[in-house]
C-alpha cells in the first residue's frame, strides 16, 4: 500500500509543480507537498516498524530489502533516504546527534520531489523549484 501511495503522491506533486509554474504561489505548493510528505512518512514509519518487528522474530527475512527495492522502482532518492534513516534509527539508543542527522537526512524527501530549500544570507528561506531534467534518475 505504501508503494501505491508514493507513486500516487509523486504524480500529484509533479502536477502541482506544473501548476505552480502558472500560479507562482509557493505557499500553496509547499502546503500541498508537505501534506503529502507527512502522510508518506507516517505510513513509512508504520511499515518500517512492522519490518523491524518481523526481523526481531526472524532475523534472516529479506523484507526490508524487498521493500526498499519496491520504493527504488519509483524513486531512487526516496529509497536511499529511507535506508539512511532506517540505519540511523536501528540502534539501541537514540541521542540528540542522531536527531540532528535525521533532520539533515529527511530534507532529501523534499529533494526527491524536486524542491530544494535554501537559506539566504539574510536568513530567509528560499525554495528552488527547478524544471525537472528528463535524464534525472532520482525520481
Amino acid at each position: 500500500m505504501f508503494i501505491e501511495l508514493l507513486d500516487d503522491s509523486n504524480r500529484e506533486i509533479m502536477q502541482e509543480i506544473a501548476e505552480y509554474r502558472i500560479h507562482a504561489d509557493l505557499d500553496r505548493l509547499l502546503g500541498f507537498v508537505l501534506m503529502r510528505i507527512e502522510a508518506l512518512v507516517a505510513h513509512l514509519g508504520r511499515c518500517l516498524g512492522a519490518i523491524k518487528e518481523s526481523q526481531i522474530n526472524n532475523p534472516s527475512n529479506g523484507y526490508f530489502h524487498e521493500f526498499i527495492n519496491e520504493i527504488r522502482s519509483i524513486s531512487t532518492l526516496w529509497a536511499n533516504t529511507t535506508e539512511e534513516i532506517y540505519n540511523l534509527l536501528s540502534g539501541e539508543i537514540i541521542n540528540i546527534e542522531q536527531f540532528k542527522q535525521l533532520s539533515e537526512i529527511s530534507i532529501k524527501y523534499l529533494h526527491a520531489f524536486g524542491l530544494f530549500p535554501k537559506r539566504r544570507p539574510s536568513g530567509d528561506l528560499w525554495i528552488d523549484v527547478p524544471f525537472p531534467n528528463s535524464t534525472d534518475s532520482s525520481h
